[in-house]
């Protein structure tokens, strides 16, 4: 018959044939490196916000250009690229983070709204 082992003397991590340490130092390691490398993502983009490009450029009310493309960069800025198919013409708008004008075309708004990202 096989003996019993009081409740209080079984190791927290016991499968019934073998035990094994609770605290694995391989463990501790991982879960250090996950954590070291989610606060470095969250202080890459401390901001937290980007500038969100039109989706037309008006002049006088009337829908000229249309969004092209429109990138982040890595200096936070984001660029906004419009063109009118019609006449060939392109317009670029760069915004910072907040969403004010930086630089760019005259016809560029000069300020848009922001998402967080």
């Amino acid at each position: 018959m096989a003996s019993v082992i009081p409740a209080y003397k079984i190791p927290a991590c016991y499968d019934g044939l073998t035990s094994f340490t609770a605290t694995n130092p391989i463990m501790f390691t991982s879960r250090f490196a996950v954590l070291a490398l989610f606060a470095f993502l969250a202080g890459a983009n401390a901001n937290g916000t980007c500038a969100m490009c039109q989706n037309t450029v008006d002049i006088e009310g009337v829908a000229v250009y249309t969004l092209a493309n429109s990138t982040v960069e890595t200096s936070g800025y984001t660029l906004c690229s419009y063109t009118n198919t019609k006449l060939g013409i392109k317009v670029t708008c760069e915004y910072s983070s907040d969403g004010a004008f930086q630089d760019g075309d005259e016809l560029c708004p000069s300020k848009v709204g922001t998402y967080s990202c």
